[in-house]
């Protein structure tokens, strides 16, 4: 069948199209709105991999607890992860949390939140639900190291520093990768001990090659330049040049392995 075309009373033409025609047409039209709202949702982000070190032994002197409180770090933390509590969230989320102070061997708790569907395709009530139940994990895993009896008198700041860098190295689950460490950066496992050094700063400095060898051979760190690390402290005054060398120590050693340690008085980064 041809096309019609009839002549209206002011002399201008109606085009009267096929069925298959209209459908062409409502077949674009509804192409360029799913276009239209792709771009105005979030691409889907890369998975997050995060490791907190929280410090809590007897050798501790940073006032970092008694200026930022328990539940300001909980807080924190779970903020840090960015997560949407509506549901939006599609990029995963893995969570090592572990302690000092608490046991010779503390126990490191894991949390996942697996990636969800892409931003159109994700089943926002199902999704939220996934992200409360996580976020819920956290805090208990949170809430879990404070309740733990501080009650070392080491405080293995290396060792458990390379434990979680190794594993966050060797992880193939993030694309973004990050160690919190809220120590006061004193490392004291009965081998090493830097409180020793408290009042001769200057041979402090001169024996950091050796405590570096001596660290090394304990546990390898691996290379560090896809790793952000931050370490929070708070020195009391009367400590303060000594923790500020522990922090020269450390950030000299992580440059030594292709990384960077940022360290500022809180963790609220």
């Amino acid at each position: 069948m041809n096309t019609k075309i009839t002549q209206n009373p002011t002399n201008k033409s109606r085009v009267f199209f096929r069925p298959k025609t209209f459908m062409l047409l409502a077949f674009v039209a509804l192409s360029l709105v799913v276009v239209s709202c792709k771009k105005q949702q979030p691409e889907p982000q890369n998975n997050i991999e995060k490791s907190f070190i929280i410090d809590r032994s007897l050798s501790t002197s940073s006032n970092l607890t008694s200026l930022d409180s328990i539940d300001r770090i909980i807080h924190t933390v779970i903020s840090s992860l960015h997560l949407d509590a509506s549901g939006n969230t599609s990029f995963g989320c893995k969570v090592r949390i572990t302690s000092i102070g608490t046991s010779i061997r503390p126990e490191v708790y894991t949390i996942v939140l697996p990636p969800g569907d892409s931003w159109l395709g994700t089943n926002g009530e199902k999704r939220k639900q996934v992200v409360q139940r996580f976020r819920k994990q956290l805090l208990a895993a949170l809430q879990l190291i404070y309740k733990q009896p501080a009650d070392q008198s080491h405080s293995q700041v290396y060792l458990t520093m390379c434990q979680e860098l190794n594993a966050l190295s060797s992880s193939q689950f993030g694309t973004s990768k990050t160690l919190y460490l809220i120590t006061d950066g004193i490392q004291s496992d009965g081998s090493i001990e830097f409180i020793k050094y408290l009042e001769d700063l200057k041979m402090f400095k001169a024996t950091f090659p050796q405590l570096k060898s001596q660290m090394i051979q304990q546990c390898p760190l691996p290379d560090l330049s896809n790793i952000q690390i931050m370490m929070a402290n708070r020195p009391h005054h009367s400590s303060g040049e000594f923790i500020l060398t522990c922090d020269q120590f450390w950030k000299e050693l992580i440059q030594e392995h292709k990384g960077n340690l940022i360290i500022k008085g809180s963790i609220n980064y």
